[in-house]
């Protein structure tokens, strides 16, 4: 119909979900039913709204861009703990607007004289690489310390790889992370490296699954 609201707006249909085949005035408006349909009041108050995900459950009940996001909310906490940067500067560097790193990590920081600081570790799940001779695997990883453990040895396997300085390896030698009941050795042996490497087994975007 000519001049109604729809037609001015840009009206938006999703193709699936819980309301495929209905027609909003906007794709926001149909963010903000989804989100009410979740129990928020809008789309805005969903984002603000805090997810720490401590466990398997939590983190399989994510979609894949929620996934995304997290993976990505907690390099921006790990930048912030690590370089004492801010939470704007930081989520800045990294894309992302700072309340979707607060939707993913706003349990782990702290408001002091309206600046945003990290807890000092945090016991949230992640699932993560390591290597053995056979290649890269993932486990289940529940705590800053021991992902940060495991980010600065993908550091040293990195420093090796576009340097061939392998002295910050050196330090994983006799070093084990320990996740649940597992425990795990970390790869060292150059060779073992530069085979798999070889075999584009080195090749990811992030120490984080999403």
């Amino acid at each position: 119909m000519p001049g109604s609201p729809i037609t001015r707006a840009h009206p938006y249909t999703p193709k699936a979900g819980k309301f495929s085949r209905e027609t909003f005035y906007s794709e926001r408006q149909y963010r903000n039913a989804l989100a009410r349909s979740r129990g928020y009041k809008s789309l805005y108050a969903q984002q603000r709204h805090a997810i720490p995900v401590r466990s398997r459950a939590a983190y399989q009940s994510l979609t894949d861009v929620e996934r995304h996001e997290r993976d990505v909310a907690l390099h921006v906490l790990s930048d912030m703990r690590r370089a004492g940067t801010s939470l704007s500067a930081t989520a800045e560097s990294w894309g992302i607007p700072p309340s979707k790193v607060q939707r993913y990590v706003g349990t782990e920081l702290l408001k002091e004289r309206g600046r945003y600081r990290p807890n000092a570790s945090d016991r949230l799940f992640r699932v993560m690489p390591l290597l053995d001779e056979k290649g890269k695997f993932w486990i289940e990883v529940y705590g800053s310390r021991a992902s940060s453990t495991i980010g600065a040895y993908w550091a040293a396997v990195e420093r090796y790889r576009n340097a061939g300085d392998d002295r910050p390896l050196r330090r994983f030698r006799r070093m084990t992370v320990r996740t649940g009941k597992k425990t795990y050795r970390f790869l060292t042996d150059t060779k073992t490296i530069d085979r798999l490497a070889s075999f584009g087994e080195l090749s990811f975007e992030s120490i984080y699954e999403s």
